[in-house]
């Protein structure tokens, strides 16, 4: 089975160099500020298609914030 893993760090990062909070990132990308937070603290995954909103919200692929990788491997 294969899951989708948060790069929290890379993901905190960019949000910070680009200035935006969880809130304004939150609504760039279309998705509750909740979900931002708990992917930068590692306490959540998402849906592929919330992924794919908040890589394109800040401006970078999608393979550069996340990654799929086996049940077992995580």
């Amino acid at each position: 089975m294969k899951i989708l893993k948060v790069k929290s760090d890379k993901l905190c990062e960019l949000r910070i160099k680009q200035g935006d909070t969880f809130s304004s990132l939150s609504k760039k990308a279309g998705v509750h500020y909740l979900v931002i937070s708990r992917l930068e603290s590692g306490v959540n995954t998402t849906r592929p298609a919330n992924a794919v909103r908040i890589a394109n919200a800040l401006g970078v692929p999608f393979e550069e914030l996340f990654e799929i990788v086996d049940k077992k491997a995580v």
